[in-house]
Protein backbone atom coordinates (compact mmCIF):
# COMPACT_ATOMS: atom_id res chain seq x y z
CA UNK A 1 0.00 0.00 0.00
CA UNK A 2 2.90 2.40 0.78
CA UNK A 3 4.12 2.09 -2.81
CA UNK A 4 0.65 2.89 -4.16
CA UNK A 5 0.38 5.95 -1.93
CA UNK A 6 3.70 7.28 -3.16
CA UNK A 7 2.77 6.61 -6.80
CA UNK A 8 -0.41 8.68 -6.34
CA UNK A 9 1.58 11.50 -4.74
CA UNK A 10 4.05 11.43 -7.64
CA UNK A 11 1.26 11.70 -10.22
CA UNK A 12 -1.05 14.24 -8.56
CA UNK A 13 0.12 17.77 -7.73
CA UNK A 14 -1.35 19.07 -4.47
CA UNK A 15 -1.56 22.64 -5.83
CA UNK A 16 -3.70 21.53 -8.78
CA UNK A 17 -5.92 19.41 -6.52
CA UNK A 18 -6.54 22.26 -4.07
CA UNK A 19 -7.32 24.65 -6.94
CA UNK A 20 -10.22 22.39 -7.91
CA UNK A 21 -11.95 23.44 -4.68
CA UNK A 22 -11.02 27.13 -4.35
CA UNK A 23 -8.58 29.62 -5.92
CA UNK A 24 -5.02 29.95 -4.62
CA UNK A 25 -2.90 33.08 -4.72
CA UNK A 26 0.85 32.79 -5.16
CA UNK A 27 2.92 34.00 -2.20
CA UNK A 28 6.61 33.65 -3.05
CA UNK A 29 7.32 29.99 -3.70
CA UNK A 30 4.09 28.96 -1.93
CA UNK A 31 0.35 29.51 -2.43
CA UNK A 32 -2.23 30.86 0.03
CA UNK A 33 -5.99 31.18 0.47
CA UNK A 34 -8.61 31.58 3.21
CA UNK A 35 -8.86 28.28 5.05
CA UNK A 36 -11.83 26.12 3.97
CA UNK A 37 -11.96 24.44 7.37
CA UNK A 38 -12.58 27.48 9.56
CA UNK A 39 -13.80 31.06 9.13
CA UNK A 40 -11.11 33.73 8.85
CA UNK A 41 -10.60 37.18 7.35
CA UNK A 42 -6.90 37.02 6.48
CA UNK A 43 -5.68 34.01 4.44
CA UNK A 44 -3.61 31.63 6.56
CA UNK A 45 -4.02 28.44 4.50
CA UNK A 46 -0.67 27.73 2.82
CA UNK A 47 0.26 25.15 0.16
CA UNK A 48 3.87 24.24 -0.63
CA UNK A 49 4.42 23.09 -4.20
CA UNK A 50 7.97 21.95 -3.51
CA UNK A 51 7.15 19.92 -0.42
CA UNK A 52 3.63 18.86 -1.59
CA UNK A 53 2.07 19.71 1.79
CA UNK A 54 -0.47 22.17 3.17
CA UNK A 55 -0.90 23.88 6.52
CA UNK A 56 -3.29 26.40 8.05
CA UNK A 57 -1.63 28.75 10.54
CA UNK A 58 -5.05 29.76 11.82
CA UNK A 59 -6.59 26.43 12.90
CA UNK A 60 -3.44 24.30 12.89
CA UNK A 61 -4.71 21.71 10.40
CA UNK A 62 -2.29 20.38 7.81
CA UNK A 63 -0.81 17.39 6.01
CA UNK A 64 -0.32 15.95 2.55
CA UNK A 65 -2.55 15.38 -0.44
CA UNK A 66 -4.44 12.58 1.31
CA UNK A 67 -5.21 14.49 4.50
CA UNK A 68 -6.54 17.39 2.43
CA UNK A 69 -8.68 15.18 0.21
CA UNK A 70 -10.16 13.13 3.06
CA UNK A 71 -10.95 16.25 5.09
CA UNK A 72 -12.53 18.33 2.33
CA UNK A 73 -14.51 15.40 0.92
CA UNK A 74 -15.50 13.94 4.29
CA UNK A 75 -14.04 10.52 3.42
CA UNK A 76 -12.23 7.72 5.19
CA UNK A 77 -8.64 7.12 4.07
CA UNK A 78 -9.50 3.87 2.25
CA UNK A 79 -12.21 5.62 0.22
CA UNK A 80 -9.88 8.51 -0.60
CA UNK A 81 -7.12 6.12 -1.65
CA UNK A 82 -9.43 4.22 -3.99
CA UNK A 83 -10.77 7.42 -5.61
CA UNK A 84 -7.35 9.00 -6.11
CA UNK A 85 -5.90 5.70 -7.37
CA UNK A 86 -8.62 5.47 -10.01
CA UNK A 87 -8.07 9.10 -10.96
CA UNK A 88 -4.30 8.71 -11.38
CA UNK A 89 -4.37 5.24 -12.92
CA UNK A 90 -2.53 3.62 -10.03
CA UNK A 91 -3.24 -0.07 -9.38
CA UNK A 92 -3.69 -0.63 -5.67
CA UNK A 93 -1.76 -3.35 -3.90
CA UNK A 94 -3.11 -6.65 -2.57
CA UNK A 95 -4.64 -5.21 0.61
CA UNK A 96 -7.29 -3.54 -1.51
CA UNK A 97 -7.54 -5.19 -4.91
CA UNK A 98 -5.67 -8.49 -4.65
CA UNK A 99 -8.55 -10.06 -2.78
CA UNK A 100 -11.84 -11.05 -4.41
CA UNK A 101 -14.31 -8.18 -4.60
CA UNK A 102 -16.26 -7.82 -1.39
CA UNK A 103 -20.02 -8.01 -1.38
CA UNK A 104 -20.62 -4.26 -1.38
CA UNK A 105 -18.22 -3.64 -4.23
CA UNK A 106 -20.06 -6.16 -6.40
CA UNK A 107 -23.41 -4.65 -5.48
CA UNK A 108 -22.19 -1.12 -6.27
CA UNK A 109 -21.12 -2.35 -9.70
CA UNK A 110 -24.48 -4.07 -10.16
CA UNK A 111 -26.37 -0.84 -9.38
CA UNK A 112 -24.10 1.14 -11.69
CA UNK A 113 -24.85 -1.35 -14.45
CA UNK A 114 -28.59 -1.02 -13.81
CA UNK A 115 -28.33 2.77 -13.97
CA UNK A 116 -26.51 2.56 -17.30
CA UNK A 117 -29.18 0.14 -18.54
CA UNK A 118 -31.97 2.59 -17.70
CA UNK A 119 -30.03 5.45 -19.36
CA UNK A 120 -29.60 3.40 -22.53
CA UNK A 121 -33.33 2.62 -22.55
CA UNK A 122 -34.40 6.26 -22.30
CA UNK A 123 -32.03 7.35 -25.06
CA UNK A 124 -32.44 4.43 -27.50
CA UNK A 125 -35.62 2.46 -26.87
CA UNK A 126 -38.84 3.69 -28.61
CA UNK A 127 -40.63 3.80 -25.25
CA UNK A 128 -37.71 5.80 -23.88
CA UNK A 129 -38.35 8.56 -26.39
CA UNK A 130 -41.80 9.04 -24.88
CA UNK A 131 -40.19 9.32 -21.43
CA UNK A 132 -37.79 11.97 -22.77
CA UNK A 133 -40.69 13.93 -24.21
CA UNK A 134 -42.53 13.76 -20.88
CA UNK A 135 -39.50 15.19 -19.07
CA UNK A 136 -39.10 17.92 -21.67
CA UNK A 137 -42.79 18.82 -21.33
CA UNK A 138 -42.20 19.09 -17.57
CA UNK A 139 -39.57 21.73 -18.34
CA UNK A 140 -36.54 19.54 -17.55
CA UNK A 141 -33.81 20.29 -20.07
CA UNK A 142 -31.76 17.62 -21.82
CA UNK A 143 -28.64 18.80 -20.00
CA UNK A 144 -30.29 18.33 -16.61
CA UNK A 145 -31.69 14.94 -17.67
CA UNK A 146 -28.15 13.87 -18.50
CA UNK A 147 -26.62 15.42 -15.37
CA UNK A 148 -28.98 13.48 -13.09
CA UNK A 149 -28.74 10.33 -15.25
CA UNK A 150 -32.48 10.06 -15.85
CA UNK A 151 -33.42 6.69 -17.26
CA UNK A 152 -36.39 4.58 -18.22
CA UNK A 153 -37.48 1.14 -16.96
CA UNK A 154 -39.10 -0.80 -19.80
CA UNK A 155 -42.58 -2.31 -19.44
CA UNK A 156 -41.29 -5.85 -19.94
CA UNK A 157 -41.83 -8.31 -17.10
CA UNK A 158 -38.19 -9.21 -16.35
CA UNK A 159 -35.98 -7.52 -18.96
CA UNK A 160 -33.60 -5.94 -16.43
CA UNK A 161 -33.43 -9.14 -14.38
CA UNK A 162 -32.43 -11.24 -17.39
CA UNK A 163 -29.88 -8.63 -18.43
CA UNK A 164 -28.21 -8.66 -15.00
CA UNK A 165 -28.24 -12.47 -14.89
CA UNK A 166 -26.45 -12.44 -18.25
CA UNK A 167 -23.79 -10.26 -16.62
CA UNK A 168 -23.09 -13.03 -14.07
CA UNK A 169 -24.95 -11.54 -11.10
CA UNK A 170 -26.96 -13.94 -8.95
CA UNK A 171 -30.66 -13.80 -8.14
CA UNK A 172 -30.02 -13.15 -4.40
CA UNK A 173 -27.73 -10.23 -5.29
CA UNK A 174 -30.32 -8.67 -7.60
CA UNK A 175 -32.99 -9.11 -4.93
CA UNK A 176 -30.67 -7.69 -2.28
CA UNK A 177 -30.36 -4.31 -4.06
CA UNK A 178 -34.14 -4.11 -4.52
CA UNK A 179 -34.28 -4.34 -8.32
CA UNK A 180 -36.54 -7.39 -8.50
CA UNK A 181 -39.39 -8.87 -6.49
CA UNK A 182 -40.31 -12.53 -6.30
CA UNK A 183 -43.85 -13.56 -7.19
CA UNK A 184 -45.69 -16.81 -6.64
CA UNK A 185 -43.77 -19.98 -7.53
CA UNK A 186 -40.49 -18.13 -7.03
CA UNK A 187 -40.54 -16.20 -10.32
CA UNK A 188 -38.45 -13.00 -10.27
CA UNK A 189 -39.96 -9.82 -11.75
CA UNK A 190 -38.47 -6.35 -12.26
CA UNK A 191 -39.55 -4.02 -9.45
CA UNK A 192 -39.53 -0.99 -11.77
CA UNK A 193 -41.49 -1.20 -15.01
CA UNK A 194 -42.72 1.61 -17.28
CA UNK A 195 -41.15 4.21 -15.01
CA UNK A 196 -38.92 7.23 -15.44
CA UNK A 197 -35.93 6.45 -13.24
CA UNK A 198 -33.79 8.76 -11.09
CA UNK A 199 -30.66 7.22 -9.53
CA UNK A 200 -30.14 7.87 -5.82
CA UNK A 201 -26.44 8.14 -4.98
CA UNK A 202 -24.54 8.12 -1.71
CA UNK A 203 -22.02 10.79 -0.72
CA UNK A 204 -19.29 9.05 -2.72
CA UNK A 205 -21.35 8.94 -5.92
CA UNK A 206 -22.28 5.25 -5.79
CA UNK A 207 -25.77 4.48 -7.06
CA UNK A 208 -27.54 2.85 -4.11
CA UNK A 209 -31.21 3.12 -5.10
CA UNK A 210 -33.74 4.54 -7.53
CA UNK A 211 -36.84 6.66 -7.54
CA UNK A 212 -39.34 5.77 -10.27
CA UNK A 213 -42.23 7.86 -11.63
CA UNK A 214 -44.79 5.88 -13.65
CA UNK A 215 -45.09 6.97 -17.27
CA UNK A 216 -48.52 5.52 -18.08
CA UNK A 217 -50.71 5.63 -14.99
CA UNK A 218 -52.47 2.37 -14.15
CA UNK A 219 -55.01 1.32 -11.56
CA UNK A 220 -53.40 0.06 -8.32
CA UNK A 221 -49.94 1.16 -9.50
CA UNK A 222 -48.32 3.83 -7.30
CA UNK A 223 -47.41 7.06 -9.07
CA UNK A 224 -44.01 7.11 -7.38
CA UNK A 225 -42.05 4.03 -6.38
CA UNK A 226 -38.73 4.12 -4.54
CA UNK A 227 -36.16 1.44 -3.84
CA UNK A 228 -36.72 -0.35 -0.54
CA UNK A 229 -34.24 -0.38 2.32
CA UNK A 230 -31.34 -2.59 1.18
CA UNK A 231 -27.78 -3.52 2.02
CA UNK A 232 -26.60 -0.48 0.05
CA UNK A 233 -29.52 1.89 0.54
CA UNK A 234 -30.09 3.01 4.13
CA UNK A 235 -32.65 5.77 3.70
CA UNK A 236 -31.73 7.34 7.03
CA UNK A 237 -28.10 7.80 5.90
CA UNK A 238 -28.46 8.95 2.28
CA UNK A 239 -28.97 12.60 1.29
CA UNK A 240 -30.13 13.09 -2.29
CA UNK A 241 -27.70 15.18 -4.39
CA UNK A 242 -25.14 15.64 -1.60
CA UNK A 243 -22.46 14.01 -3.76
CA UNK A 244 -22.92 16.80 -6.34
CA UNK A 245 -23.79 19.65 -3.97
CA UNK A 246 -21.14 19.32 -1.27
CA UNK A 247 -18.58 21.59 -2.94
CA UNK A 248 -21.18 24.33 -3.50
CA UNK A 249 -22.40 23.88 0.08
CA UNK A 250 -18.89 24.36 1.41
CA UNK A 251 -18.26 27.32 -0.88
CA UNK A 252 -21.56 29.06 0.01
CA UNK A 253 -21.32 27.91 3.64
CA UNK A 254 -24.98 26.92 3.62
CA UNK A 255 -27.15 24.00 2.52
CA UNK A 256 -30.67 24.40 1.18
CA UNK A 257 -32.74 21.41 2.28
CA UNK A 258 -35.94 20.56 0.40
CA UNK A 259 -38.42 17.68 0.49
CA UNK A 260 -38.27 15.93 -2.86
CA UNK A 261 -36.09 14.95 -5.80
CA UNK A 262 -37.95 17.21 -8.22
CA UNK A 263 -37.43 20.22 -5.95
CA UNK A 264 -33.69 19.55 -6.07
CA UNK A 265 -33.68 19.05 -9.83
CA UNK A 266 -35.77 22.18 -10.46
CA UNK A 267 -33.51 24.31 -8.28
CA UNK A 268 -30.32 22.95 -9.88
CA UNK A 269 -31.78 23.77 -13.30
CA UNK A 270 -32.46 27.26 -11.97
CA UNK A 271 -28.80 27.69 -11.03
CA UNK A 272 -28.95 26.67 -7.35
CA UNK A 273 -26.18 24.18 -6.64
CA UNK A 274 -26.11 23.92 -2.84
CA UNK A 275 -29.41 22.03 -2.56
CA UNK A 276 -30.17 18.55 -1.19
CA UNK A 277 -33.21 16.48 -0.19
CA UNK A 278 -33.88 13.93 2.51
CA UNK A 279 -34.99 11.13 0.12
CA UNK A 280 -38.67 11.28 1.06
CA UNK A 281 -38.20 10.76 4.81
CA UNK A 282 -38.05 13.09 7.77
CA UNK A 283 -34.49 14.36 8.18
CA UNK A 284 -32.51 12.03 10.47
CA UNK A 285 -29.55 12.52 12.80
CA UNK A 286 -27.27 10.64 10.41
CA UNK A 287 -28.35 12.77 7.44
CA UNK A 288 -27.77 15.97 9.41
CA UNK A 289 -24.30 14.80 10.44
CA UNK A 290 -23.48 14.09 6.79
CA UNK A 291 -24.48 17.60 5.67
CA UNK A 292 -22.80 19.08 8.75
CA UNK A 293 -19.42 17.99 7.37
CA UNK A 294 -19.69 20.83 4.87
CA UNK A 295 -21.58 23.62 6.65
CA UNK A 296 -23.17 24.58 9.96
CA UNK A 297 -25.96 26.57 8.28
CA UNK A 298 -29.10 24.79 7.07
CA UNK A 299 -31.87 26.58 5.16
CA UNK A 300 -35.07 24.51 5.24
CA UNK A 301 -37.67 24.92 2.49
CA UNK A 302 -40.30 22.20 2.81
CA UNK A 303 -43.87 22.29 1.49
CA UNK A 304 -46.22 24.61 3.36
CA UNK A 305 -48.88 21.95 4.05
CA UNK A 306 -49.32 20.31 7.46
CA UNK A 307 -47.02 17.40 6.61
CA UNK A 308 -44.33 19.79 5.39
CA UNK A 309 -44.53 21.91 8.53
CA UNK A 310 -44.30 18.80 10.70
CA UNK A 311 -41.31 17.49 8.74
CA UNK A 312 -39.62 20.88 9.05
CA UNK A 313 -40.07 20.94 12.82
CA UNK A 314 -38.72 17.39 13.19
CA UNK A 315 -35.68 18.21 11.09
CA UNK A 316 -35.01 21.48 12.88
CA UNK A 317 -35.38 19.79 16.26
CA UNK A 318 -32.51 17.44 15.44
CA UNK A 319 -30.46 20.16 13.72
CA UNK A 320 -30.62 22.45 16.75
CA UNK A 321 -29.36 19.65 19.00
CA UNK A 322 -26.39 19.30 16.65
CA UNK A 323 -25.57 23.00 17.03
CA UNK A 324 -26.76 23.87 13.51
CA UNK A 325 -27.85 27.39 12.53
CA UNK A 326 -31.30 26.35 11.29
CA UNK A 327 -33.15 28.86 9.13
CA UNK A 328 -36.41 28.84 7.17
CA UNK A 329 -36.97 29.92 3.58
CA UNK A 330 -40.49 31.23 3.12
CA UNK A 331 -41.74 31.19 -0.46
CA UNK A 332 -43.39 34.40 -1.75
CA UNK A 333 -46.89 35.06 -0.41
CA UNK A 334 -49.88 37.14 -1.45
CA UNK A 335 -51.33 40.02 0.56
CA UNK A 336 -53.39 37.58 2.66
CA UNK A 337 -50.29 35.62 3.66
CA UNK A 338 -51.01 32.60 1.43
CA UNK A 339 -48.12 30.91 -0.40
CA UNK A 340 -48.08 31.71 -4.12
CA UNK A 341 -46.26 28.51 -5.03
CA UNK A 342 -46.71 24.98 -3.77
CA UNK A 343 -43.00 24.07 -3.69
CA UNK A 344 -39.50 25.40 -4.50
CA UNK A 345 -39.54 23.79 -7.97
CA UNK A 346 -42.62 25.78 -9.02
CA UNK A 347 -41.28 28.93 -7.40
CA UNK A 348 -37.95 29.02 -9.22
CA UNK A 349 -39.57 28.18 -12.56
CA UNK A 350 -42.23 30.88 -12.32
CA UNK A 351 -40.51 33.48 -10.15
CA UNK A 352 -36.71 33.10 -9.99
CA UNK A 353 -36.34 36.61 -8.63
CA UNK A 354 -38.83 35.84 -5.87
CA UNK A 355 -36.89 32.71 -5.00
CA UNK A 356 -33.68 34.71 -4.69
CA UNK A 357 -35.35 37.21 -2.36
CA UNK A 358 -36.78 34.37 -0.25
CA UNK A 359 -33.33 32.82 0.20
CA UNK A 360 -31.79 36.19 1.04
CA UNK A 361 -34.50 36.76 3.66
CA UNK A 362 -34.23 33.30 5.24
CA UNK A 363 -35.20 33.59 8.90
CA UNK A 364 -33.73 31.85 11.97
CA UNK A 365 -36.14 29.11 12.99
CA UNK A 366 -36.86 30.48 16.49
CA UNK A 367 -37.77 33.85 14.98
CA UNK A 368 -39.89 32.17 12.31
CA UNK A 369 -41.72 30.04 14.88
CA UNK A 370 -42.33 32.99 17.21
CA UNK A 371 -43.76 35.13 14.42
CA UNK A 372 -45.99 32.26 13.30
CA UNK A 373 -47.35 31.87 16.82
CA UNK A 374 -47.95 35.63 17.16
CA UNK A 375 -49.73 35.63 13.80
CA UNK A 376 -52.30 33.31 15.40
CA UNK A 377 -53.11 35.94 18.04
CA UNK A 378 -51.88 33.78 20.90
CA UNK A 379 -51.33 36.80 23.16
CA UNK A 380 -55.06 37.40 23.50
CA UNK A 381 -55.54 34.39 25.74
CA UNK A 382 -53.23 33.50 28.69
CA UNK A 383 -53.66 29.76 28.09
CA UNK A 384 -52.65 29.83 24.40
CA UNK A 385 -49.87 32.30 25.19
CA UNK A 386 -48.46 29.86 27.74
CA UNK A 387 -48.72 26.94 25.32
CA UNK A 388 -46.94 28.91 22.59
CA UNK A 389 -44.17 30.04 24.93
CA UNK A 390 -43.56 26.46 26.06
CA UNK A 391 -43.49 25.24 22.44
CA UNK A 392 -40.84 27.81 21.52
CA UNK A 393 -38.86 27.20 24.72
CA UNK A 394 -38.74 23.49 23.85
CA UNK A 395 -36.80 24.36 20.69
CA UNK A 396 -34.57 26.89 22.50
CA UNK A 397 -33.82 24.10 24.97
CA UNK A 398 -32.38 22.04 22.09
CA UNK A 399 -29.68 24.65 21.42
CA UNK A 400 -26.43 23.53 23.11
CA UNK A 401 -24.82 27.00 23.18
CA UNK A 402 -25.79 28.98 26.28
CA UNK A 403 -25.03 32.37 24.68
CA UNK A 404 -27.30 31.54 21.76
CA UNK A 405 -29.99 30.47 24.21
CA UNK A 406 -29.66 33.81 25.98
CA UNK A 407 -30.20 35.64 22.70
CA UNK A 408 -33.41 33.77 21.95
CA UNK A 409 -34.78 33.99 25.48
CA UNK A 410 -34.36 37.77 25.31
CA UNK A 411 -36.03 37.83 21.90
CA UNK A 412 -38.95 35.68 23.08
CA UNK A 413 -39.43 37.82 26.19
CA UNK A 414 -39.65 40.97 24.07
CA UNK A 415 -41.98 39.49 21.46
CA UNK A 416 -44.42 37.86 23.89
CA UNK A 417 -44.16 40.35 26.76
CA UNK A 418 -42.97 37.75 29.26
CA UNK A 419 -40.33 38.33 31.92
CA UNK A 420 -36.92 36.94 31.00
CA UNK A 421 -36.59 35.67 34.55
CA UNK A 422 -39.73 33.57 34.19
CA UNK A 423 -38.61 32.19 30.83
CA UNK A 424 -35.22 31.21 32.27
CA UNK A 425 -36.91 29.54 35.21
CA UNK A 426 -39.11 27.54 32.84
CA UNK A 427 -36.12 26.67 30.67
CA UNK A 428 -33.99 25.59 33.63
CA UNK A 429 -36.89 23.54 35.02
CA UNK A 430 -37.13 21.72 31.70
CA UNK A 431 -33.37 21.05 31.73
CA UNK A 432 -33.48 19.72 35.29
CA UNK A 433 -36.35 17.45 34.33
CA UNK A 434 -34.23 15.97 31.55
CA UNK A 435 -31.26 15.48 33.92
CA UNK A 436 -33.37 14.23 36.84
CA UNK A 437 -32.25 10.84 38.16
CA UNK A 438 -34.84 8.15 37.81
CA UNK A 439 -36.95 7.81 40.95
CA UNK A 440 -37.45 4.40 42.55
CA UNK A 441 -39.85 2.15 40.70
CA UNK A 442 -43.20 1.32 42.19
CA UNK A 443 -42.23 -2.31 41.89
CA UNK A 444 -41.53 -4.03 45.19
CA UNK A 445 -38.43 -6.28 45.19
CA UNK A 446 -40.17 -8.42 47.79
CA UNK A 447 -42.71 -9.43 45.17
CA UNK A 448 -40.02 -11.31 43.32
CA UNK A 449 -40.85 -9.46 40.11
CA UNK A 450 -37.57 -7.54 39.96
CA UNK A 451 -34.65 -9.92 39.96
CA UNK A 452 -31.97 -8.81 37.50
CA UNK A 453 -29.61 -5.93 36.75
CA UNK A 454 -28.16 -4.79 33.47
CA UNK A 455 -26.15 -1.91 32.00
CA UNK A 456 -27.46 -1.59 28.43
CA UNK A 457 -30.98 -0.64 27.40
CA UNK A 458 -32.16 -0.44 23.79
CA UNK A 459 -33.25 3.19 23.36
CA UNK A 460 -35.73 2.49 20.53
CA UNK A 461 -37.55 -0.28 22.41
CA UNK A 462 -37.41 1.73 25.63
CA UNK A 463 -39.16 4.67 23.92
CA UNK A 464 -41.64 2.25 22.35
CA UNK A 465 -42.78 0.66 25.62
CA UNK A 466 -42.89 4.04 27.40
CA UNK A 467 -45.08 5.42 24.61
CA UNK A 468 -47.51 2.49 24.95
CA UNK A 469 -47.71 2.89 28.74
CA UNK A 470 -48.40 6.61 28.33
CA UNK A 471 -50.97 6.07 25.57
CA UNK A 472 -52.65 2.70 26.16
CA UNK A 473 -55.20 3.48 23.45
CA UNK A 474 -52.40 2.90 20.94
CA UNK A 475 -51.68 -0.68 22.09
CA UNK A 476 -54.22 -2.15 19.71
CA UNK A 477 -52.68 -0.33 16.75
CA UNK A 478 -49.19 -1.36 17.76
CA UNK A 479 -50.17 -5.01 18.15
CA UNK A 480 -51.24 -5.06 14.50
CA UNK A 481 -47.89 -3.63 13.36
CA UNK A 482 -45.24 -5.07 15.66
CA UNK A 483 -45.04 -8.71 16.70
CA UNK A 484 -43.43 -9.45 20.06
CA UNK A 485 -40.60 -11.33 18.34
CA UNK A 486 -39.63 -8.08 16.60
CA UNK A 487 -38.78 -6.66 20.03
CA UNK A 488 -35.30 -7.90 20.89
CA UNK A 489 -35.07 -7.04 24.58
CA UNK A 490 -36.53 -10.03 26.42
CA UNK A 491 -37.97 -7.97 29.29
CA UNK A 492 -39.58 -5.36 27.05
CA UNK A 493 -40.82 -8.08 24.71
CA UNK A 494 -42.47 -9.92 27.62
CA UNK A 495 -44.13 -6.72 28.85
CA UNK A 496 -45.23 -5.83 25.32
CA UNK A 497 -46.71 -9.30 24.83
CA UNK A 498 -48.65 -8.86 28.09
CA UNK A 499 -50.00 -5.47 26.97
CA UNK A 500 -51.09 -6.87 23.58
CA UNK A 501 -52.78 -9.95 25.01
CA UNK A 502 -54.55 -8.35 28.01
CA UNK A 503 -54.93 -4.63 27.28
CA UNK A 504 -55.22 -4.14 23.50
CA UNK A 505 -58.74 -2.76 23.87
CA UNK A 506 -58.06 -0.69 26.99
CA UNK A 507 -57.76 3.06 27.40
CA UNK A 508 -56.22 2.82 30.87
CA UNK A 509 -53.77 0.52 32.62
CA UNK A 510 -53.15 -0.69 36.16
CA UNK A 511 -50.04 0.58 37.96
CA UNK A 512 -46.67 -0.35 36.53
CA UNK A 513 -45.92 -2.48 39.55
CA UNK A 514 -49.07 -4.51 38.95
CA UNK A 515 -48.20 -4.98 35.29
CA UNK A 516 -44.76 -6.44 35.91
CA UNK A 517 -45.65 -8.36 39.08
CA UNK A 518 -45.96 -11.59 37.11
CA UNK A 519 -42.79 -11.01 35.09
CA UNK A 520 -39.15 -11.62 35.98
CA UNK A 521 -38.22 -8.02 35.21
CA UNK A 522 -34.88 -6.18 35.17
CA UNK A 523 -34.61 -3.84 38.20
CA UNK A 524 -32.85 -0.96 36.45
CA UNK A 525 -35.13 -1.16 33.42
CA UNK A 526 -38.25 -1.16 35.61
CA UNK A 527 -37.01 1.93 37.43
CA UNK A 528 -36.23 3.79 34.23
CA UNK A 529 -39.49 2.93 32.51
CA UNK A 530 -41.55 3.92 35.53
CA UNK A 531 -39.74 7.27 35.79
CA UNK A 532 -39.97 7.99 32.05
CA UNK A 533 -43.72 7.33 32.03
CA UNK A 534 -44.10 9.77 34.92
CA UNK A 535 -41.81 12.58 33.74
CA UNK A 536 -41.55 12.53 29.96
CA UNK A 537 -44.22 14.28 27.92
CA UNK A 538 -46.25 12.04 25.65
CA UNK A 539 -46.39 12.98 21.96
CA UNK A 540 -49.45 12.37 19.76
CA UNK A 541 -48.68 9.91 16.98
CA UNK A 542 -45.30 8.96 18.45
CA UNK A 543 -46.19 5.27 18.79
CA UNK A 544 -46.83 4.84 15.05
CA UNK A 545 -43.40 6.25 14.23
CA UNK A 546 -41.70 3.95 16.73
CA UNK A 547 -43.60 0.97 15.32
CA UNK A 548 -42.29 1.84 11.86
CA UNK A 549 -38.71 2.04 13.12
CA UNK A 550 -38.93 -1.31 14.93
CA UNK A 551 -40.42 -2.95 11.83
CA UNK A 552 -37.71 -1.41 9.66
CA UNK A 553 -34.94 -2.66 11.94
CA UNK A 554 -36.40 -6.16 12.11
CA UNK A 555 -36.89 -6.12 8.36
CA UNK A 556 -33.28 -5.16 7.69
CA UNK A 557 -31.88 -7.82 10.02
CA UNK A 558 -34.10 -10.59 8.67
CA UNK A 559 -33.40 -9.69 5.04
CA UNK A 560 -29.68 -9.96 5.73
CA UNK A 561 -30.22 -13.39 7.28
CA UNK A 562 -32.30 -14.55 4.31
CA UNK A 563 -29.70 -13.20 1.90
CA UNK A 564 -27.08 -15.44 3.51
CA UNK A 565 -29.43 -18.44 3.57
CA UNK A 566 -30.32 -18.00 -0.10
CA UNK A 567 -26.67 -17.74 -1.11
CA UNK A 568 -25.84 -20.92 0.82
CA UNK A 569 -28.81 -22.79 -0.65
CA UNK A 570 -27.92 -21.66 -4.16
CA UNK A 571 -24.36 -22.93 -3.72
CA UNK A 572 -25.76 -26.28 -2.61
CA UNK A 573 -28.22 -26.33 -5.56
CA UNK A 574 -31.13 -26.58 -3.11
CA UNK A 575 -33.83 -25.07 -5.33
CA UNK A 576 -36.66 -25.77 -2.90
CA UNK A 577 -34.98 -23.86 -0.07
CA UNK A 578 -34.07 -21.00 -2.42
CA UNK A 579 -37.75 -20.64 -3.39
CA UNK A 580 -38.85 -20.73 0.25
CA UNK A 581 -36.30 -18.11 1.25
CA UNK A 582 -37.23 -15.98 -1.77
CA UNK A 583 -40.89 -16.15 -0.80
CA UNK A 584 -40.16 -15.01 2.76
CA UNK A 585 -37.73 -12.37 1.42
CA UNK A 586 -40.50 -10.99 -0.79
CA UNK A 587 -43.02 -10.90 2.05
CA UNK A 588 -40.62 -9.08 4.37
CA UNK A 589 -39.65 -6.60 1.64
CA UNK A 590 -43.31 -5.53 1.50
CA UNK A 591 -43.40 -4.73 5.23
Amino acid sequence: MDTSVQQIKDRLDIVELVKEYFPLKQAGSNFKAPCPFHKEKSPSFMVSASKQIWHCFGCGEGGDIFTFFTKIEGLEFKEALQILAKRTGVTLQTSFTGQPKDKKERLYELMGLASDYFCQAISRAPQGQEAREYLTDRGITIDIQDEFSFGYALQDFDRLYQYLISKKYTTPEIIDVGLVVVKERGRAMDRFRDRIMIPIRDINGHTVGFGGRILHEKENAPKYLNSPQTTLYDKSRVVFNLDRARHAIRQDDQAIIVEGYMDVIGLVQGGVRNVVASCGTALTVDQIKLIKRFTQRFLFCFDSDAAGVQATERGVDIALKEGIDAQIIQLPRDTDGNALYKDPDECIRKDPEGWGVSVKNAMPFIEFLTKNELRNNVLRDPHTKTQSAHKILAFINRIPDRIMQDHWVTYLAQQMSISETILWEELDTAKKRLRMPFRPATVSPASGSVTKSRSRIDSLEFSFIVSLLQSPESIGTASGLVRSDMVLDTDISALYNLLCSDYSDSTSLPSFGTLVASLSFDADLAQRIDAAVAFEESEPGKTEGLCARIRSRYREHRLQELQTLMANAEREHDGKSVSQYMEEFQKIQKM
